[in-house]
């Protein structure tokens, strides 16, 4: 057989030298086995397993030397023999060895040049970690196929299965619901474990929350954050941590997680494991959920049919109760906290909470949400009125321009909210709403088009009731309109004719004295010229509500035009009916007319007639000498009760100027004293307006250089010199409210409260009221009061906006607010000049009027 057994110089004919040299380099165990199945040649990555061989002095046989304990015969795979017999490559595994190692060996045949095989080089490839995976691999297939419909079971298989096959010591997967994290599948966990906590500090919130598909892995836990804010770590004293994020439905909601007593280090392998189970979870949750979804979609659907059908020929007088039922019941099968339908009224303007349920412990706002301005909510109502519907996760996730919303939510502690539009008829009559009271609520597709259809469901039912109510407003207002003023509610001058005519009747036929009183609300222009029309229309509804309780039931009140009232009082006369105005007029000189941001005391004229006192040969005679005695009234100042006596002797004392000279004399001393009282009042405004000074030092100085400014600007705009007088005065005058501020408030250097700006916010209605008095300067009371207000609508006190703020008070509000940059404030430093001018041009058409902004810039460059 030495034919057949080549020396190793024989190899090295065949195979040269450097081929060796790469064959040493090659980082795969090589070696030469002769045909004697004799080691004779290694690279050197194969010697550093058997480091103390020397193959010089001895050629051992393969299957002795790799084997341990060694075999006494050749493996029966052994693919070194079927290459030598076959002349081809051969591949072949190995059994595991003793240490577990399984190995893959390729045997290719070296021939010489004759074609005779001299040995075989054997490559050796460890495929333990090959062969482990597969073997995984094949335990988890066997898993998948026991999964069935019950998901709670699947979970369980799939958790266990991850804990075995990475040998851990435990395994969890872990659903964050809300702020909890809670364990839906456990393997191997102590009897003591906590299945639901709060998620926050848990290593698997952190998982979740890293919105990575990447695995988390955390070695060494006793010396990490963890073993602070995870209560497992500390309690089971865990060493090794690995968690892989679960996600369906396009988020990451889950943690699948083993740990370990010990160290541990991870494979490739075993990640990936760790990433096929968690996906096959995600997978179970996607099915589950979507189970869920179609389970709740047909209890959905149902429950809209049962409420749609109870509201089929339902009374009317039963609709409100039926709606609240139906609210009820939705609010608890979808899990919210309040639910209520807000209805839109004032032709869209403004809407409505009329119907609301509340669960258990939450805080109604049924009466606090009533008559809601949609130019408040624009954002909000503006999606509304687009039949959008509005969902709102975080309320901290709104966009900016919904910045109100955000600050309404928050003070009702409502987190998540979700409104779907009524519509009626194509058009939006209103909108359903849900809210969540400190908890967060996702809300599937599905959920949101069912809440849809409840919403057009309740929509029929509450626009039959409108109709009917509407039927019922419109026919009693056609009763009512011949003979009630609608804005007061009182009779109107329709009914006058009929009752003055039926009273004079009955005085002149019975001999019963009857009176009448005329009513004039003394400066009315003024109140609407300032606060607006609407709070005059308060004015006179509250100032009929108010004569109505002072007079006696069988009074009859009138509202006989714009401002004036008349009293039709059977049986009084004339002595007893001026008695009954002074006493109308002191209690009405005693209250405080308004809404909560204006209260104002109003002043009447009041002329008193009666029959048969007054001697006139008509019933409607007397209104015309009611209205004679009224106008002498308003001519002497008005706030005074007449009568006939006084008009005859006012009368008699005028009959005595006969002369045209003693007229123009008459007229020229009063021209004087006007003058001269005017003068007198205004120099002791004016020195009422500098006591500012004294509180605040910082007042007085502005008021003068604010003048300079609003004069100059005025002048830019091409006003009449009446109109620059008017802003000059207002400019002088126009923190003449600040007497009324604390000087603890006007002093304060640190940021003031709510409730201190809430009184600073006061000082134009001050004025304003400081200022009403004095017939001469109404033309300056609405720069006064309006100089705080903004182009944009957002300022104070009554929220005007552009054209409808008057010319002066646009350009005190420039002024003003100029004047104040540049001036040291109790709170700050002043700016400079470039910095200050630079805010006033922000402000343009937000703050300020930009044609005013156009020439106060003009005025600064002039300057």
């Amino acid at each position: 057989m030495s034919e057949f057994l080549p020396q190793e110089e024989k190899i090295k004919e065949i195979i040269l030298e450097p081929s060796l040299e790469i064959l040493n380099c090659i980082p795969k165990e090589i070696c030469f086995i002769s045909p004697q199945m004799e080691v004779i040649w290694m690279n050197k990555t194969f010697k550093m397993r058997f480091p103390h061989l020397d193959l010089e002095r001895n050629k051992p046989l393969c299957y002795k030397l790799f084997f341990s304990p060694p075999k006494e015969n050749p493996c029966s795979f052994c693919p070194v023999i079927k290459s030598l017999q076959t002349g081809n490559v051969e591949v072949a595994e190995t059994e595991p060895c003793k240490d577990g190692r399984i190995s893959r060996i390729f045997a290719t045949p070296i021939k010489d040049k004759e074609g005779k095989i001299i040995c075989v080089m054997e490559t050796v490839e460890d495929i333990t970690k090959i062969k482990s995976f597969s073997s995984r691999l094949e335990k988890l297939q066997t898993v998948f196929l026991q999964l069935g419909t019950d998901f709670n079971k699947n979970i369980e298989l799939l958790v266990s299965a991850c804990g075995e096959l990475l040998s851990a010591d435990a395994s969890l997967y872990n659903r964050l619901e809300g702020e909890l994290l809670c364990s839906i599948g456990k393997w191997n966990v102590p009897e003591d474990f906590k299945s639901i906590d709060k998620a926050q500090g848990h290593i698997c919130y952190d998982v979740i929350n890293k919105a990575s598909l990447e695995p988390l892995i955390v070695k060494d836990l006793f010396h990490t954050l963890y073993y602070e804010t995870d209560p497992n770590v500390k309690l089971y004293e865990l060493k090794t941590y690995m968690g892989y994020p679960v996600s369906y439905a396009g988020k990451i909601r889950g943690s699948l997680c083993v740990v370990y007593k010990k160290d541990f280090d991870f494979s490739k392998e075993d990640i990936r494991i760790m990433e096929i189970i968690a996906i096959a979870i995600g997978i179970e949750e996607e099915r589950y959920q979507l189970s869920l979804s179609l389970q709740k979609k047909i209890q959905f659907e149902e429950l809209v049919n049962k409420i749609a059908s109870s509201f089929i020929n339902l009374p009317l007088e039963d609709t409100d109760r039926a709606i609240n039922e139906a609210l009820r019941t939705i609010g608890e099968f979808c899990d919210v906290d309040r639910t209520y339908v807000f209805l839109a009224e004032d032709k869209g303007r403004k809407a409505t909470n009329t119907h609301e349920w509340c669960r258990e412990g939450i805080r109604p706002l049924i009466r606090e949400l009533q008559h809601i301005c949609a130019e408040d909510f624009l954002w909000f109502a503006e999606k509304i009125k687009n039949k959008e519907t509005v969902y709102i996760k975080d309320r901290e996730e709104l966009p900016p321009q919904a910045d109100s919303l955000r600050r309404l939510l928050a003070s009702q502690e409502v987190i998540s909210m979700i409104c779907v539009p009524i519509i009626y008829g194509g058009e939006v009559i209103g909108f359903l709403g849900f809210d969540l009271v400190n908890r967060k609520k996702e809300f599937s597709d599905t959920e949101i088009n069912l809440l849809k259809l409840t919403g057009d469901v309740l929509g029929s039912c509450l626009m039959r009731r409108i109709t009917h109510q509407q039927m019922i407003k419109t026919n009693l207002r056609l009763k009512k309109l011949a003979l009630k003023d609608p804005l007061t509610g009182l009779y109107n001058h329709r009914y006058l004719e009929e009752i003055i005519e039926r009273e004079f009747y009955r005085s002149r036929r019975y001999g019963h004295p009857f009176s009448l009183l005329m009513i004039d609300l003394d400066y009315f222009k003024y109140i609407n010229e300032t606060y607006g029309y609407h709070f005059g229309d308060l004015i006179l509804k509250q100032l009929a509500k108010t004569i109505k309780k002072l007079v006696r039931r069988y009074d009859i009140v009138i509202r006989y035009s714009g401002e004036e009232f008349l009293i039709v009082t059977p049986g009084i006369d004339r002595s007893a009916g001026v008695s009954l105005g002074r006493r109308i007029m002191d209690k009405i000189n005693m209250i405080k007319f308004g809404n909560k941001k204006d209260k104002i005391n109003i002043k009447l004229s009041i002329a008193v007639v009666s029959y048969p006192e007054d001697q006139v040969p008509r019933s409607m005679d007397l209104i015309i000498l009611a209205e004679r005695i009224l106008n002498k009234a308003k001519e002497r100042g008005g706030n005074e009760v007449l009568s006939s006596l006084d008009l005859r002797a006012k009368g008699v004392g005028l009959s005595e100027f006969k002369t045209k000279d003693e007229v123009k004399v008459l007229k020229h001393n009063i021209e004087k004293l006007t003058q001269k009282a005017n003068q007198s009042l205004m120099e002791s405004i004016y020195a009422l307006a500098k006591t500012i000074e004294v509180k605040d030092h910082y007042t007085g100085e502005h008021v003068e250089k604010t003048v300079y400014y609003a004069v100059e600007i005025a002048r830019r705009l091409n006003l009449s010199p009446e109109e620059i007088e008017h802003i000059r005065q207002a400019a002088i005058l126009h923190d003449l409210g600040k007497v009324g501020i604390s000087e603890k408030i006007l002093l304060k250097k640190a940021k003031l409260t709510e409730e201190e700006f809430s009184q600073i916010k006061n000082h134009p209605r001050i004025a304003a009221e400081i200022l009403r008095p004095v017939h001469f300067l109404y033309p300056i009371i609405p720069l006064v009061l309006s100089h705080h207000e903004r182009w944009d609508g957002r300022g104070y006190p009554h929220g005007l906006k552009k054209e409808e703020i008057p010319i002066g008070a646009r350009i005190l509000a420039v002024a003003d607010v100029f004047q104040a940059l540049i001036s040291d404030r109790p709170y700050r430093k002043a700016y400079s000049l470039e910095e200050a001018i630079e805010i006033i041009k922000k402000g343009r058409a937000s703050q300020f009027d930009p044609k005013v902004i156009d020439a106060f810039l003009e005025v600064l460059k002039s300057k």
